[in-house]
């Protein structure tokens, strides 16, 4: 409250958090406060789509016969990590074959991790836990072909301010599953993309 009494402009990372920031002041009695979104930007002469997905996992070593989900973050629980694991247990398996997962970002020896990869173990078939890879950090540039070769990428967060992941992917021309938290609404509704409830792995 002290901080935002002495500022004369408070920025946020999307028009939501503006909106709950505001909405805040209001409830704390702070009026007249210039709150302004200010978006995170992405480098779009590296982030662009690939002409063929085929070739994209060809050049990355991923098997062309697999569906590729792709994450990208860190494995803070904040990210819902856990409640796509739980989605992943959940796989239809009768409609149609268990993807192949990329979770990068993820395998930083943190003890949330090993507790992300204890989870997997407990809920999935030994069969499906190898199809999940846990994956350290990597260059921006891999990233982009990552996204390029991905089929679906998935951001199933709890809470986000504006995610540069989702703009990364959809730079790339991937398709997006993400929670309608923070500013992924702005992306996940585009065509093609999807916005769901967060804390649902159904």
């Amino acid at each position: 409250a002290q901080a935002i009494h002495a500022a004369q402009v408070v920025l946020t990372s999307s028009e939501p958090l503006a909106i709950e920031v505001s909405d805040w002041c209001d409830r704390h009695g702070i009026h007249q406060k210039k709150i302004v979104p200010v978006f995170n930007a992405i480098d779009t002469n590296l982030f662009t789509p690939s002409q063929n997905t085929v070739e994209a996992k060809k050049r990355i070593g991923w098997s062309t016969d697999d569906t590729h989900l792709l994450f990208v973050g860190r494995p803070h629980p904040i990210k819902g990590l856990d409640v796509l694991i739980e989605a992943l247990a959940k796989w239809p398996q009768s409609t149609m074959p268990f993807p192949t997962v990329h979770l990068v970002g993820v395998d930083d020896g943190s003890r949330t991790s090993k507790n992300l990869l204890q989870k997997a173990s407990r809920m999935l078939s030994p069969e499906h836990c190898n199809k999940v890879h846990f994956e350290p950090p990597t260059s921006r540039q891999k990233l982009t072909h990552y996204y390029q070769a991905a089929d679906l990428y998935v951001l199933p967060s709890r809470s986000e301010g504006f995610n540069v992941s989702l703009l990364e992917a959809a730079a790339c021309g991937c398709r997006i599953v993400a929670t309608d938290v923070g500013g992924n609404r702005s992306i996940a509704e585009l065509e093609g993309n999807q916005c769901i409830e967060p804390e649902d792995p159904g």
